[in-house]
């Protein structure tokens, strides 16, 4: 039996439920719990031992990483850990599977590599340094950033330009969001509706994106059907965020030795936010 848990400040029931019964149908048997985080990144660690393996989100992303004794050094400039990996020999490490699943997100898609063009995101968290990590990867280096909490956002800015020297980044104020230039190639959000102060209304528009451009939400749970809606009666590509979700949770059975099927997760998950396919 796999005891494993999700240390954050909320439970991402939906995701984490149908990734164990992904590991289960892999033959894995495992159990599901959720610890709050609280804040103090020391309590929640000594929590997280009782169980074999541990999943962060939200505050503890960032927080407990920043506790972490051992730091591989592709997390530095990332700043914020999805995983506490318990190798084999016993020790704790922690470990990000967003970026590598973002990659292949963009991969498999059918997405117009305009290196020229900016990209537009939502939101100023862990979700956001991941997407920005993949996309400077990808070639991207031009970032239009827009988060309701405006010192929270000018904060992540000034962090972002001491991490990435070659990455032209802007913030962009709630009240400028419909006045942006389409020239946006790829539109991200990260924040979850009737937690935004109100921006995503701002998004219906799509005024920031360019022709031809690309929408990915990574705040699924609960999913906005209905700003997806929007993008694609803009003609946009969607890029399905839930199986990006799926690929970083395979990615991460991956790393202890298990596997589990990418394509039904991904179904699992379209299924649970109320998408179909």
């Amino acid at each position: 039996m796999m005891r494993w848990c999700e240390v954050g400040n909320e439970p991402s029931t939906q995701r984490f439920e149908a990734l164990s019964a992904a590991l289960t149908k892999a033959g894995v048997e495992n159990e599901y719990s959720f610890i709050e985080f609280t804040g103090d990144p020391e309590k929640a660690f000594h929590a997280a031992e009782r169980f074999d393996q541990v999943r962060l989100s939200g505050e503890a992303a960032t927080r407990v990483l920043n506790h972490s004794l051992r730091t591989p050094s592709t997390l530095l400039p990332l700043k914020a850990a999805d995983a506490y990996v318990r190798e084999k020999n016993g020790e704790w490490w922690p470990r990000c599977f967003y970026v590598d699943a973002l990659n292949r997100t963009f991969a498999q898609s059918t997405l117009d590599l305009d290196f020229s063009s900016g990209v537009f995101i939502l939101g100023a968290n862990p979700e956001s340094r991941w997407a920005i990590a993949s996309l400077s990867r990808i070639g991207y280096n031009k970032v239009s950033l827009c988060e309701p909490d405006e010192s929270r956002g000018q904060a992540f800015i000034e962090d972002l330009r001491k991490t990435y020297f070659k990455l032209q980044v802007q913030y962009v104020p709630r009240h400028l969001l419909t006045q942006l230039p389409g020239v946006h190639a790829i539109g991200i959000n990260t924040l979850i509706e009737g937690r935004d102060d109100g921006a995503l209304a701002e998004l219906f528009y799509f005024n920031f994106l360019k022709p031809g451009g690309a929408w990915l939400d990574l705040a699924l749970f609960p999913f906005n059907l209905s700003l997806e809606a929007e993008a694609k009666s803009v003609g946009a590509m969607i890029i399905p965020g839930h199986r990006t979700f799926a690929i970083a949770d395979s990615l991460w059975a991956e790393s202890l030795g298990m596997s589990i099927e990418v394509d039904a997760l991904t179904e699992a998950l379209a299924s649970s936010t109320g998408r179909l396919g």
